[in-house]
């Protein structure tokens, strides 16, 4: 079985003081991954290069607040990639698949809340 992988990204970050005490830095980054495969064995083969690929641009942006010498608020919020994968997996048929997996974020549909209810006994004895 033979792998490739092949990585590229460029990051860019910036940050301003607003004032003395409050600053914000924001930050993107794009990212490219292309990954292949093939395998040949006795068991069986892939005849067909499996290859996949994804890019991504993701994003950072935090805030600092000095409240005193001994204090320091820090908030921040961002995305990130994971790039797709390809596995080479053995199935019990003995053949030799490959099972390609993409990682992208899902996203559900809306949900109605559920609805609650709410019992209370008392009673005295």
């Amino acid at each position: 079985m033979r792998q490739s992988n092949v990585s590229e990204a460029v990051f860019g970050q910036a940050s301003y003081k607003l004032t003395d005490a409050f600053s914000l830095t924001g930050g993107v980054r794009w990212t490219s991954d292309v990954k292949g495969m093939t395998a040949a064995g006795p068991l069986d083969s892939i005849t067909t290069p499996v290859k996949v690929s994804g890019s991504n641009l993701s994003w950072d942006v935090s805030a600092d607040y000095i409240v005193n010498d001994t204090v320091n608020l820090y908030a921040r919020i961002a995305t990130g990639f994971r790039a797709p994968s390809i596995q080479g997996r053995t199935s019990p048929s003995t053949r030799r698949r490959a099972i390609i997996r993409r990682h992208a974020p899902r996203r559900s549909p809306p949900t109605k809340p559920a609805s609650r209810r709410s019992c209370s006994t008392s009673g005295s004895a």
